[in-house]
């Protein structure tokens, strides 16, 4: 199932036939069917590409799955009908243990007047809430409810979302809407007044890792758990995303336990003269591996006003949809020819990656403020264009990132646990849920989409593996050395192989050594000077194109300059001009940042803003408040 919409109270049926309408015309969505638990109703909606098969019922217990579900080693329909015939003699609650991958449950009673509700481990299936005194609505799609329900501007979310084109922790860009939390239970009662309540925390990630494990012993127990996984996720109709890094050639690596590499479709996409698609495309030449190679035609800057379009609507606008909008373009190229996306998401918490700054593990707190400069605020960004309280308040991002993180992490104690696995808690509840969580649960719209190293039972594992095994690779090269050595042997993007380091292959490293001389240079010029240089712009395609490409269009253009803008007092008149007129020069340093401001315009034009807010009136960024939940009409 691609999409959900839950509404509870008095007099709800107009409302969520409003909401219900926003699904089918806006995202295109197959229409499933309606049901009713008293003063509670449940659509469901479908991928129109494919049958919907999400859901199950029984006498009296029905089931409502959005995304994929892995029970007891079954996976989809199969998955649910285990669950519904459990059910049956033992709770909920004693099953959800059993539950994984990216899904949200609906368990309805019919006989009832309630629905439990279960999310995810790391929440990555976005699950949204829009609470009143007098009704409650939860959807799939933050933009049916604040399409239709009155919204008010939350400037927090607001200034997170310009500045890293997300948004941290539960909130939105919006006051009244925030989204479910990770691996929980809740219950929705309707009478006598809406209730929406969180009974259980039902999974923890891990706080301290294993002081039991060598080297040897974990890479052999995560090869295992991944393996596991592969048996299962091996019978689907799938495709795996295919790159010259290390995720998705361990995902590949573990597939080719269960299939033989010829039999394993792949997929990699980006222009025939990146060096990245270069090597993929020479992999699985080398090994008989199947692989679609998609690229955009000069048809593309014809497409991208239609996309970026439909990207608003499929992502919600909770992502840059001048980012996603390519991405769409692959998920339909996939869904042409299999019914499920496997991608590396969640494989920095294998290596080191998001606390390589960190030096040295050790029992003190993280450097949170380095953490924030270095993985979240690192590319180049121009304040300057934001008016005065604005660019206080885009400024005052970090402290907002901060104060987040140490709520995140209020379960560990800070003086008592390592930093990095304090990071990687960070990784996992935070940028795997909001960062990874939105595009899979977009991607989901399209084709079923999993990313088996986020998985939860990896996660479990990969979190309590000392860091030691970690760092430079050491697990991930490790792992695909044993799973799958021809594999190991290719060299990745950064000129090496993908092997650990001995002295009969130490003369294979070379490339390797130049590459982390780049990586230091870059990083040391981003902090210092805002700047970023010594990327490779052959990887991939580039945004300054995708931006050059929507300006070519003088409509598009005129929509978004400063006097048509709905959020112009965001911004300064002059300094948001010169910035714009900028903005189709080849290689604009700003794309990113445009993409962000054009997400938000559009989000809003659709929105339904409370008429009294204004952007002008909203009051001083002050580090040392706090965001108080919800506010309710």
């Amino acid at each position: 199932m691609a999409g959900i919409l839950i509404t509870a109270g008095h007099d709800i049926g107009g409302d969520h036939a409003r909401c219900r309408e926003h699904f089918i015309c806006k995202k295109q969505m197959g229409s499933g069917s309606d049901e009713q638990f008293g003063e509670i109703m449940l659509s469901k909606f479908s991928r129109k590409s494919s049958d919907d098969s999400n859901c199950v019922a029984g006498d009296t217990i029905g089931i409502w799955a959005v995304g994929t579900l892995i029970y007891k080693d079954r996976i989809g329909k199969s998955a649910l009908e285990s669950l519904l015939s459990d059910l049956q003699d033992s709770a909920l609650e004693d099953l959800v243990r059993h539950c994984d991958g990216p899904f949200f449950l609906a368990v309805g009673d019919r006989s009832g007047r309630s629905l439990r509700l279960v999310t995810d481990h790391a929440g990555i299936m976005n699950i949204y809430v829009y609470r009143s005194e007098t009704f409650c609505a939860l959807s799939s799609s933050s933009m049916a409810l604040s399409a239709h329900y009155p919204v008010t501007p939350d400037p927090d979310g607001v200034a997170q979302f310009l500045r890293t084109a997300n948004v941290y922790g539960s909130g939105t860009i919006y006051r009244e809407i925030t989204l479910l939390e990770p691996a929980s239970i809740y219950t929705l009662t309707a009478s006598p007044r809406p209730v929406l309540r969180r009974e259980k925390q039902y999974w923890k990630s891990p706080v301290e890792t294993r002081t039991d494990l060598s080297f040897e012993k974990a890479k052999d127990l995560l090869a295992q758990t991944l393996l596991s996984y592969a048996h299962i996720l091996s019978r689907q109709d799938l495709v795996c995303d295919f790159t010259a890094g290390f995720d998705s050639r361990l995902i590949v690596a573990a597939f080719s336990r269960h299939r033989a590499l010829t039999e394993l479709p792949t997929f990699v996409f980006g222009p025939e003269e990146s060096k990245e698609v270069r090597l993929v495309v020479e992999y699985c030449r080398s090994l008989g591996i199947r692989n679609h190679h998609l690229t955009l035609g000069g048809e593309w800057e014809d497409m991208i006003h239609d996309y970026v379009e439909r990207a608003l609507y499929v992502t919600d606008g909770e992502e840059n949809v001048v980012v996603y909008a390519p991405i769409l373009l692959a998920q339909e190229s996939k869904a042409l020819g299999h019914g499920c996306s496997i991608n590396g998401l969640g494989g920095e918490l294998y290596r080191d990656f998001w606390w390589i700054q960190e030096m040295y593990a050790s029992r003190r707190p993280a450097n949170l403020e380095r953490l924030i400069a270095m993985r979240i605020l690192q590319y180049e960004y121009d304040y300057t264009i934001f008016s005065g309280t604005w660019r206080t308040r885009l400024a005052g991002v970090k402290d907002t990132l901060k104060r987040t993180f140490l709520d995140t992490l209020s379960d560990m104690d800070l003086n008592d646990s390592l930093n990095t696995l304090q990071i990687d808690n960070l990784y996992l509840r935070q940028k795997m849920r909001r960062w990874a969580g939105r595009t899979i649960s977009s991607s989901n719209q399209i084709v079923g989409t999993l990313a088996p190293l986020s998985l939860k039972r990896c996660v479990e594992t990969a979190l309590s593996i000392p860091p030691g095994c970690k760092r430079n690779g050491r697990l991930v090269k490790g792992m695909v050395e044993q799973l799958c050595p021809p594999l190991s042997a290719l060299k990745m993007l950064n000129g090496a192989p993908c092997q650990n380091l001995t002295i009969k292959n130490a003369h294979m490293f070379l490339p390797l050594i130049i590459d982390l001389g780049k990586r230091g240079v870059r990083k040391a010029v981003q902090k210092a000077l805002n700047r970023t240089i010594l990327l490779d712009r052959s990887i991939g395609y580039q945004q300054s194109w995708f931006v050059s490409s929507l300006f070519s269009c003088p409509s598009f253009r005129n929509d978004y300059c400063y006097d048509s803008l709905l959020t112009r007092d965001l911004y300064d008149r002059g300094a948001y001009e010169r910035f714009y007129s900028h903005a189709s020069r080849e290689g604009f340093l700003y794309s990113n940042q445009l993409g962000n401001i054009l997400t938000l315009e559009m989000r809003m034009r659709r929105d339904n803003i409370r008429q009294r807010f204004s952007f002008l009136e909203v009051p001083e960024h002050h580090p040392e408040s706090r965001r108080d939940g919800l506010v309710y009409s």
